[in-house]
């Protein structure tokens, strides 16, 4: 009986340090920052405002990734229909643009800081995770997100992104500097639909 006690605990134990080494989502489900596999699928609002927050234009995008491929650093990479190369690593999520990139980084503390590059690869940008427990409310519905802002010191602007794990980006705001030295939203993209194939990672 002390023996099948003993091996009780040593289980529990085990359990109780892999799920602290493993990052969990909000739904308790073992997490990647933006989850990749080959038909995944996100359909976004997006609309475009003037400086004095007057809609200009509202469109619908998708991001869709279409195949992998394997490249020798880190190994398998995803590309989605806009041609961008993306992989996901125990310290976040890769983007292939100018060198390899930590864009988001995923497990990471409120606060922390960091410098990556932009789309193209060509600036660098500050990056800040401002919270890791956002409520969001998109036309998709309501989400738990963390937030990462990236300031581009070139042009003066911001970049936010509301980030739920397992699920992706589920919003990005472009914050643009206008004249009188500030900055307005020019542009935010919300989340719409999104499908998640069971074996992403």
């Amino acid at each position: 009986m002390r023996y099948s006690y003993f091996s009780f605990l040593v289980v529990v134990l085990c359990l109780v340090s892999c799920r602290e080494n493993n990052p969990l989502s909000s739904n308790g489900s073992p997490g990647v920052i933006v989850p990749l596999h080959v038909g995944n699928t996100w359909v976004y609002q997006v609309i475009t405002l003037d400086t004095l927050g007057d809609t200009l234009s509202v469109d619908t995008g998708m991001t869709q990734i279409m195949r992998d491929t394997l490249i020798s650093t880190p190994g398998r990479w995803y590309v989605d229909n806009a041609g961008q190369f993306a992989t996901v690593e125990p310290d976040g999520y890769w983007r292939l643009n100018g060198g390899r990139n930590l864009f988001l980084r995923y497990p990471v503390r409120a606060g922390e800081k960091y410098v990556c590059r932009d789309e193209n690869g060509a600036s660098s940008l500050e990056a800040l995770v401002i919270s890791k427990s956002v409520t969001l409310s998109v036309p998709q519905g309501e989400h738990s997100c963390y937030l990462y802002q990236f300031y581009n010191s070139a042009t003066k602007g911001y970049l936010r992104y509301y980030v739920e794990p397992n699920v992706g980006i589920v919003a990005m705001v472009v914050m643009a500097p206008d004249a009188s030295g500030g900055t307005y939203t020019s542009m935010m993209k919300e989340l719409i639909s999104y499908e998640i194939k069971t074996d992403s990672y």
